[in-house]
Order: C-alpha cells, then sequence, then structure tokens
C-alpha cells in the first residue's frame, strides 16, 4: 500500500490503505456478497431486505440471524441503535445520512429508519462502507481519537496484530458468510506501507508481495510483459488477472471475503 495504517474506525479513515482496511473488519448493514471463484450467488449482507412506506420517508431493515460481532455480541436491533446514536452524534455520520431523523426498532430483528424527506436510494446510502457496524461493547468509552485498533467487527476479516508498519488481519474463523460459501478463499492479510512507488513495483514483479496499489501510468509497460500480472481498469491499482487472484474492482472499499490467491510461482 502506498499509505500507513494508523486507523481502522470505519467513520474516519484518511486514505486508501485505511479504507481498504477497514472494510475487510466492519460491514455495512447493506451489502451483496459472493464467494470465492464465483461459485454462489450474491447474497444480502447484514440486511436481507428493506421495505419503505408509499413516501419512501420510512425504512424499515430485517436483519439476518445468528449474525455475531467477532467478540461474540449478536447482531441485533439493539447493536444496530448503538451505531445508529454514533452517526447521527458526528458530523462524518450526518453527512452520510442527512435525511435521518430517528432509528427504532418495531420489534425484534427489525429496526426503522425514520427521515425527513423521501429517499427513494436510503438503502444505498447504508451500503457506504463508513457506516460499518461496531460491536457496541467496542463504541463504550470512546473518546475523540477513535476505535483502538483491536475493535470488534463483524467482517470476513478481524486484526490480528501490528509488525512494524505491516497490519495483520487474520481469517474471521466466526464470519457468518462462511456457512453460505460466501469465503473468506485466503487465511490472511498483511497490509505493508510502502511509499515509493517503483519500490512497490519491484516487490510485485519479483514476487514478494501478491497485489501493489497506486504504481503510476509509467509503470504500465513493466507489468503488460509480466506473465499473469495486469492493471486492473479504472485506476493505477495493479494486481493479477481474475482467473488467478479474483480481483476484479479498484474500490479502496470492497470486501476481500471472495478474493483467493493461488499461487503459481
Amino acid at each position: 500500500m502506498a499509505g500507513r495504517i494508523e486507523s481502522l474506525d470505519p467513520l474516519a479513515p484518511l486514505d486508501r490503505a485505511e479504507r481498504l482496511a477497514s472494510r475487510q473488519v466492519y460491514e455495512p448493514l447493506w451489502s451483496r456478497q459472493s464467494g470465492p471463484f464465483g461459485a454462489t450467488r450474491r447474497r444480502p449482507g447484514i440486511v436481507r431486505s428493506f421495505h419503505s412506506d408509499r413516501e419512501r420517508s420510512v425504512w424499515t431493515a430485517t436483519l439476518r440471524r445468528g449474525v455475531s460481532f467477532q467478540d461474540g455480541e449478536p447482531i441485533d436491533a439493539d447493536a444496530v441503535l448503538a451505531n445508529a446514536g454514533r452517526w447521527v452524534g458526528s458530523a462524518a455520520g450526518r453527512a452520510l445520512l442527512p435525511a435521518l431523523t430517528a432509528v427504532d426498532s418495531p420489534r425484534p430483528g427489525r429496526v426503522r429508519f425514520i427521515l425527513d424527506r423521501p429517499a427513494p436510494r436510503f438503502p444505498v446510502a447504508l451500503a457506504s462502507p463508513r457506516l460499518g457496524l461496531v460491536a457496541p461493547g467496542s463504541l463504550v468509552g470512546i473518546g475523540r481519537s477513535g476505535l483502538p485498533l483491536d475493535a470488534s467487527g463483524s467482517g470476513p476479516f478481524e486484526y490480528r496484530g501490528r509488525e512494524g508498519g505491516t497490519v495483520v488481519l487474520a481469517r474471521n474463523s466466526d464470519w457468518w458468510g462462511t456457512a453460505l460459501g460466501l469465503g473468506p478463499g485466503i487465511d490472511e492479510l498483511e497490509l505493508s506501507p510502502e511509499p515509493v512507488a517503483g519500490h512497490r513495483l519491484a516487490a510485485l514483479l519479483d514476487g514478494s508481495v501478491e497485489i501493489a496499489d497506486d504504481l503510476g501510468r509509467h509503470a504500465i509497460e513493466r507489468i503488460a510483459g509480466a506473465p499473469l500480472l495486469t492493471v486492473v481498469r479504472g485506476s493505477r491499482t495493479i494486481g493479477l488477472e481474475r482467473s488467478v487472484r479474483g480481483i476484479d474492482s479498484v474500490a479502496a472499499a470492497q470486501s476481500l471475503a471472495d478474493v483467493w490467491l493461488t499461487d503459481l510461482r
């Protein structure tokens, strides 16, 4: 990665490296997941379904049952309400959800979002990785410094530690998506900072890293001459073709649960 990871707080990541790392640990309410190798159909994430009133100003979410955070706390209506309180209480959260005025739970397993105006695409707003769910226990007593690195989320990976500047994320063995064949396809992610683009390119070419980010347009010709290496379209992100590595998106906030790393070297 071009940047160093100092925070995993989904509400306050700064650069591409932090956004990518945070998304692996914290999931937004609304997402669509598919498994490694494209072997499963796309499935909804924490929220199984949304429905609204006729005016599209009240949206009700039905939560997936039996889902827990990495610390064992259930992802229930109370957990969503705790996170919603953080969102509406912060400038970043209000910017993402400007129409939201209140959140309640009309019955177990359901959360109702009350808006001050019609919002036909409100579920799309809740898909923002900036609104990743945090275990309520991890929210207790946090100050302006934000979440600690080891706070609990519900994502396919969990924070395992730091080795120098490298942040290590390990497979969450209790991730809800595993039982549905959604991954993770790899056991561990090591996200290492390297501020010099030329050094990132060299590490990719010599095989010491599997993926390198933000290499610049001058690297394209050297990449083109390397077996299996390719540029992911739409950015300066460099990866390996989908048939080998499974990465086909340039989004820094993508889930890597469906990625596989088949090493042919």
